[in-house]
């Protein structure tokens, strides 16, 4: 038997025997529940104008991944679950624009504007980031008065060769 045969055989034979008695894999192994991976509890949105289906959440994840036990913060979300739960295909996040914009309204406003096929068939889902209320405030550690625009973004000023 030429040495490339052998060697060949040598390796494939024990690694089928070990892929053979390995368990099988599946696809419904559930991860193990973590802040981020627990069900929302959704209740009645409060405000007027709304869907009366329009939901409410508060979402818990961490302030910064690298600290996995660290402090947390909270994002609030809206939602108008799908029509047609046979036909479901997923959600629609309705993104709000910035700085400083909300979508929680949007599953009811945006939501009556769009084609039916799509109000069946996704979740709209709206959400106020970080730093609009009711989600958690952005702390930067600067007085009121610093926040200033003026005073956040300096004046161009001319460059050393410019006129």
């Amino acid at each position: 038997m030429p040495s490339i045969t052998r060697n060949l055989a040598l390796t494939a034979v024990p690694a089928a025997v070990l892929v053979a008695l390995l368990p099988p894999l599946t696809a419904d192994a559930a991860p193990t529940p973590t802040d981020n991976t627990r069900p929302l509890t959704w209740s009645a949105c409060e405000g007027a104008g709304l869907d009366p289906r329009q939901q409410c959440a508060t979402l818990r994840v961490r302030l910064d991944h690298a600290e996995p036990e660290g402090e947390q913060i909270s994002l609030a979300l809206s939602r108008i679950p799908a029509k047609d739960d046979r036909a479901r295909r997923g959600a629609l996040f309705l993104i709000p624009g910035g700085p400083g914009g909300s979508s929680l309204g949007d599953p009811s406003g945006k939501g009556r504007k769009l084609p039916q096929e799509v109000c069946d068939q996704y979740d709209l889902i709206g959400f106020a980031p970080r730093g609009v209320a009711p989600s958690t405030a952005v702390a930067c550690a600067l007085e009121p008065g610093d926040l200033a625009l003026t005073k956040l973004r300096p004046c161009a000023r001319p460059s050393a060769g410019g006129p």
